[in-house]
């Protein structure tokens, strides 16, 4: 993992990062009148990042661009971080002090943590890992508003995010269901919160039926992770329930998928429950006031042994049948028992469906409606979103936010 540091003053050895704008005075930043005529140069010919070899140190400025809304101007500083790290590996640099001179700590930890994502690398089975692992191990902060607890936050998520990441990357050889259940533990000692994982024996007594029948086809037990972080000082009584996926491998069951390459990503399919694991690890170890329970149901789905097939009957934990037509919708089936599993062990707690009035559901139709008119849709489940031209491009993200908005004023009125 990448160390993140938080420093009081910036040594003149210091391979830096001066981050400012087109007004910063970087003659009070070590560079020389040629160095300074150079940046100068660069700025006008409107290029953000400008790089500097003093060959006792490296310099860097990076001009910070402002976008219409906040969260377009931080990802263009994680972008630009994303850039320099690049850079910083390039040259082979083991540590990099980024120093904000101009006082806005959010873009700067924005920038940081574009570094220290791009730092990120899954290489542990490569026979050359040491030869070919980055050279940046630290990073520095420096600025007037940053202080310490802003870098242990953001090292706690960055952490928390590149654990996921190493999870989704594990194959399913190195990660099956039992296994992805055990770091889930061990990030739960580590972080300070409650595990508990219910095995196959426990599973089948609490006649959990939908992960059971996706688990047919396996030789390997499926697992039911349950997670808690409940400190004395909570702000709500009610707990945030977050439900994951772990797929560990998804071939598509006996509705084998049949697309070329689509198996080939499918390792990933429990990211979901990689996402739920280190989003219990980040909330624990940030010690925030907030009840949560996390639960990741597991298994691979394969068309061998006894595999369910189209047309079975499979009962749910709460004693609801549900035929099932595709093996290839697995994590519809299993986590149907997943989501009645906290209503039912807490009851007292979680408001049950059936408590949700007409008027909640008409206001969602309102807004699925909305949605569509502004070309922006929800998935069948009413969770997937996306924009119907799916260019991904910054404008699409832009107008499909705007039609957000625009939707929920619908709404909301």
């Amino acid at each position: 993992m990448t160390a993140l540091k938080h420093i009081e003053t910036v040594s003149s050895k210091d391979n830096v990062v001066l981050i400012g704008t087109v007004k910063t005075d970087f003659s009070k930043y070590g560079l020389s009148p040629a160095e300074l005529a150079f940046v100068k140069k660069q700025i006008t010919a409107d290029e953000h990042i400008i790089a500097i070899n003093q060959y006792s140190r490296r310099v860097v400025v990076y001009i910070g661009e402002e976008k219409k809304e906040k969260y377009l101007t931080l990802e263009a500083y994680r972008k630009a971080g994303g850039r320099v790290c690049g850079m910083a590996n390039g040259a082979k640099l083991e540590s990099l002090t980024i120093n904000d001179t101009i006082g806005n700590e959010d873009n700067t930890l924005a920038f940081a943590e574009g570094m220290v994502l791009s730092n990120y690398q899954f290489i542990h089975y490569k026979k050359d890992s040491k030869k070919i692992a980055n050279s940046l191990k630290t990073i520095n902060l420096h600025g007037k508003k940053i202080k310490n607890h802003h870098v242990e936050r953001l090292q706690i998520v960055t952490d928390a995010t590149n654990k996921a990441r190493s999870l989704v990357n594990e194959p399913v050889n190195h990660l099956n269901a039992v296994q992805l259940a055990h770091e889930f533990e061990k990030l739960g000692k580590e972080a300070g919160f409650k595990v508990e994982v219910l095995n196959k024996a426990k599973i089948t007594a609490l006649k959990m039926g939908g992960l059971l029948g996706v688990n047919l086809g396996s030789i390997d037990p499926p697992t039911f992770t349950i997670m808690e972080w409940k400190p004395k000082n909570a702000k709500n009584k009610k707990p945030y329930v977050l439900v994951g996926k772990g797929v560990v491998y998804d071939t598509g069951g006996l509705s084998l998928k049949p697309t070329a390459g689509s198996m080939d990503e499918m390792k990933c399919d429990m990211a979901g429950g990689a996402a739920v694991g280190c989003t219990m690890y980040a909330i624990a170890k940030a010690n925030l006031p907030v009840y949560v329970i996390g639960l990741v149901p597991a298994t691979d789905n394969r068309p061998g042994m006894n595999a369910y097939v189209p047309g079975d009957i499979l009962t749910m934990f709460n004693g609801m049948t549900v035929e099932m037509l595709n093996a290839d919708a697995e994590f519809k089936i299993f986590h149907i028992g997943s989501i009645f599993w906290p209503a039912f062990t807490h009851r007292k707690e979680i408001t049950r469906s059936s408590e949700i009035d007409s008027k909640s559901m008409e206001k969602f139709k309102k807004l699925h409606a909305a949605l569509l008119e502004r070309k922006v849709y929800l998935g069948p489940s009413g969770y997937e979103v996306g924009f119907v031209s799916a260019t991904h491009t910054d404008k699409d993200i832009d107008i499909t936010i705007k039609a957000f908005k625009e939707a929920l004023d619908i709404v909301l009125k």
